[in-house]
């Protein structure tokens, strides 16, 4: 929105005109927020829900979301009703959250939520994205209260400008044309979240739990159990590793995620007294792991690809070359998510009890677990890089929706 003319950058054809700006209180015929009472649970009756309850403009529920008796209900009610088409803002703890409600039947909201009811000067559609714009957001974060549990107090929240079109057929074009984008982004935030919880699944049912040999889902054509095997039995400490004494400027190498390398900014490479750092030379290693020498429930585990190669890795990340034939690269990123750091399967044989326990290539080439074939463990891996691909393109989809 340009500031002298008050009219936007883009606009739907046919509409000309300058934009008003107007107090969030003059565009409302209501505005209360959700009841202060406490109300005792019941096992059946409506809903009492809170902020937590609104996100990417729904509002959701489940069966460990509060229910009130139907008096505590008529109660709360009794001089005023929820209507559809009332805009919810979340204004205590997680604050700025919207949504249109859609079926006001059997539900209401604790204090958490502010109910907006568009007057005659705008729509909901319209008012929805309002909200959900940068401007409105930044009022809204300067006007929070800042005790322990942020929140806006309803006069502060009436006072906020809002730049509208008098036309009512354009508000709603503009409302139709957010709707269907926020359509668009909870579709893709479910698909999202349901591959990740596919995922997270199926790593739980894919590899033998403690004790066992064999996991609970297996791909058709493989019997028998998983072979108990030491991990220095296909990988071997990394060592062709040049250590540098000059002032040229290297990237470095650094593991946040497992399965996940990426390179950060520049900086000369050195060896200063025991603060070693080395250039990696991977034209001989074409499986390489690269770990984080942290906590043992921090650590980072990542395939090394060629796009690191003469990079710095720093003496904190133990580097480790893979035998192919032994080992699949795709199944061992499973492999890691799935174990981690865990004790009880790697790393089992370090001790003691300190808060920062540093891993070291010996123990973890010493460590053991049970693993299938060369060819059970290509099936699983194409199937979790395939379910990986997956999740990052509708995580990307909805970056892009929401940028």
């Amino acid at each position: 929105m340009q500031e002298k003319a008050k009219e936007p950058e883009i606009r739907f054809a046919g509409f000309t005109g300058a934009w008003e700006q107007r107090k969030l209180g003059d565009v409302l015929e209501f505005l209360k927020d959700g009841t202060h009472g406490t109300h005792p649970d019941a096992d059946q009756g409506p809903l009492l829900l809170s902020a937590k309850n609104i996100k990417n403009g729904d509002v959701t529920w489940d069966d460990t979301d509060r229910k009130i008796s139907q008096a505590e209900f008529d109660m709360i009610h009794s001089n005023f009703k929820l209507k559809k088409g009332d805009v919810l803002l979340t204004i205590v703890g997680s604050i700025g959250e919207s949504a249109i409600l859609k079926d006001p039947h059997e539900i209401t909201f604790q204090r958490s939520v502010a109910f907006l009811r568009p007057n005659k000067t705008i729509t909901s559609g319209f008012l929805y994205s309002e909200i959900q714009g940068e401007k409105f957001q930044t009022e809204l974060n300067n006007r929070k209260s800042t005790s322990a549990q942020p929140g806006i107090y309803l006069g502060d929240l009436s006072e906020i400008p809002l730049d509208t079109p008098p036309n009512l057929k354009e508000q709603e074009e503009i409302g139709k044309f957010f709707s269907e984008i926020n359509s668009l982004l909870t579709l893709h935030q479910r698909k999202y979240e349901k591959l990740l919880n596919i995922k997270k699944s199926m790593l739980e049912k894919m590899f033998p739990k403690e004790g066992e040999v064999v996991p609970e889902i297996r791909f058709k054509g493989f019997t028998g159990a998983w072979e108990q095997r030491k991990l220095s039995d296909g990988m071997t400490e990394y060592t062709d590793r040049v250590f540098i004494e000059d002032d040229q400027i290297y990237r470095q190498v650094t593991v946040k995620n497992t399965g996940e390398i990426s390179l950060r900014g520049s900086q000369p490479g050195r060896n200063i007294g025991r603060k070693r750092q080395a250039r990696v030379n991977l034209r001989d290693y074409p499986m390489t792991l690269i770990f984080t020498r942290q906590t043992v429930e921090q650590g980072g585990i990542g395939f090394a690809k060629n796009d690191v190669d003469g990079c710095i890795v720093t003496e904190h990340m133990p580097t480790i070359a893979v035998d192919g034939k032994k080992f699949n690269q795709d199944f061992l990123v499973a492999f890691f998510k799935t174990y981690g750091f865990r004790k009880d399967v790697i790393l089992s044989n370090i001790e003691g009890g300190t808060a920062q326990i540093a891993i070291h290539e010996d123990d973890i080439l010493d460590s053991s677990s049970t693993f299938p074939s060369l060819k059970e463990q290509i099936k699983i891996g194409n199937f979790f890089r395939t379910l990986s691909q997956q999740i990052t393109l509708h995580q990307r989809k909805l970056e892009m929706l929401k940028n």
